[in-house]
C-alpha cells in the first residue's frame, strides 16, 4: 500500500527490501525528508514481530564505541524463537566516531543470525566506505508536487507552492510548515527577508550576531530567491537581480561546505547583494 507522504521511488526501494531483506540498510535523507519514518516503515513492513533496539545521540553529540559495541552486543542475544529476528536501529549515524564504525564493521562482516542493523542518516558520505559497501542504501528522495497537492489539498494552491519550495519537498518539514504557522524555517525566512530589505552598511553591521547561523541564512536566501523566480509577473530586470541573488546564496552555502569563516562568507554575501542592487 502506497504512502502519499513518501516519494513513489523510495516506496518501491521499500518494497523491494521488504521482500528480500539484507543485513544491512543505510536510509538517506536530508533533516526533514521523513528518512526516520521510512525507517519506521521499513521495519513494519520487513521485520514485523522483531525485537528492536533503537542508538541515538548521546550528550556528547556523537556515538562512541562503547554504545555502538553494547548496541551490537543485543544482536547476538540468543532468543527461544529460531523465527524471532533482532533489529538494531541507528539514528544520526553521520555521528558515528570512526572507531564505532569500525567497531559496526566487524558485526557487519560477521552478522548475527536472524538480525539486521538500520542506519539513517543526512549524509552517506560519512559513513566509511566499507561500511556503506556492505548495506543496502535507501535514499529518502523528495515528495513530487503533484503528492503534495493530493496530501495537502486543504492549502491554497498559492500557499502550498511557496511551502513545497521552502521544504524542498522534504515529506516531514512541509508536513510540519502546513500545521504550524510559526514553524522555525518561517522565521529563518523572516530573518533571511530582513537581511535582504537592509542596505549594505545595515548587513554588514548584522554580520556578528548572524555568522552562528550563516548556514540557513544563506540557504533562506536561496529559498527566497528561487521562490521568487517562479513569479511569472516579474520583470526581466528583476528576475535577473534574483538570479544573481540566488546564485551569491549558492555560492555563499558552497564556501561555508569548505569551512571558510562564516564572518568571512557573509561579508561576501553583503557585498555580492550590494552588486545584485538589493536596496
Amino acid at each position: 500500500m502506497s504512502n502519499p507522504l513518501i516519494n513513489e521511488k523510495t516506496q518501491e526501494l521499500i518494497a523491494l527490501y521488504a521482500k528480500n531483506p539484507a543485513h544491512a540498510v543505510i536510509i538517506s535523507g536530508p533533516v526533514g525528508s521523513g528518512a526516520n519514518f521510512v525507517a519506521a516503515q521499513l521495519i513494519d513492513l520487513a521485520f514485523p514481530k522483531a525485537f528492536v533496539k533503537t542508538l541515538e545521540l548521546s550528550e556528547n553529540k556523537s556515538i562512541g564505541i562503547e554504545q555502538a559495541r553494547e548496541a551490537t552486543g543485543f544482536l547476538k542475544i540468543r532468543s527461544n524463537s529460531s523465527d524471532s529476528k533482532r533489529v538494531l536501529l541507528i539514528n544520526d549515524a553521520e555521528l558515528l566516531t570512526e572507531d564505532a564504525q569500525n567497531s559496526l564493521l566487524k558485526t557487519l562482516e560477521e552478522p548475527a543470525a536472524n538480525s539486521a542493523i538500520l542506519l539513517v542518516t543526512t549524509s552517506v558520505q560519512a559513513l566509511l566506505p566499507t561500511i556503506r559497501s556492505r548495506s543496502i542504501i535507501i535514499d529518502v528522495l523528495p515528495l513530487s508536487y503533484e503528492q503534495a497537492e493530493k496530501q495537502f489539498d486543504n492549502v491554497s494552491p498559492v500557499e502550498l507552492k511557496k511551502l513545497f519550495i521552502l521544504s524542498g519537498g522534504n515529506s516531514e518539514l512541509l508536513a510540519a510548515m502546513v500545521v504550524d504557522p510559526d514553524h522555525p524555517l518561517k522565521l529563518q525566512i523572516e530573518v533571511a527577508k530582513k537581511f535582504l530589505r537592509q542596505d549594505t552598511f545595515e548587513r554588514v553591521k548584522a554580520i556578528e550576531e548572524l555568522k552562528e547561523s550563516a548556514d540557513t541564512l544563506v540557504i533562506s536566501i536561496a529559498k527566497i530567491a528561487k521562490t521568487a523566480l517562479i513569479n511569472k509577473n516579474i520583470t526581466n530586470t528583476e528576475r535577473q537581480r534574483w538570479i544573481m541573488i540566488y546564485e551569491a546564496a549558492i555560492v555563499s552555502e558552497s564556501y561555508l561546505q569548505a569551512y571558510v569563516s562564516k564572518k568571512s562568507v557573509l561579508l561576501n554575501l553583503a557585498l555580492s547583494l550590494y552588486n545584485a542592487k538589493t536596496t
